[in-house]
């Protein structure tokens, strides 16, 4: 193993730890969604509770939908950056 091998792999790690501390924040958001925690103040005070429920579990179903997406993209980057050329 030389030097450069060396300085790649800890480019790596570095890379691979800020993906996975993004990968553990978005995680914990969807947790916090999903458990009925707002991790968004959508501040509906104006609108029907009947209406108001329903617009933010759409909200909330999207950005539950999103984020889950955005943590699987993620991981894929994650798995991708141990493959050796």
């Amino acid at each position: 193993m030389n030097i450069q091998a060396v300085e790649r792999m800890e480019g790596l790690i570095k890379e691979a730890r800020e993906i996975v501390e993004k990968i553990e924040g978005l995680k914990e958001w969807v947790n916090n969604a999903s458990n009925g925690s707002s991790t968004i103040e959508w501040d509906f005070e104006q609108l029907s509770n009947v209406y108001q429920a329903e617009v933010e579990a759409h909200m909330i179903n999207a950005f539950i939908d999103v984020t889950k997406a955005e943590i699987k993209r993620l991981e894929k980057e994650l798995a991708e950056l141990w493959i050796w050329d």
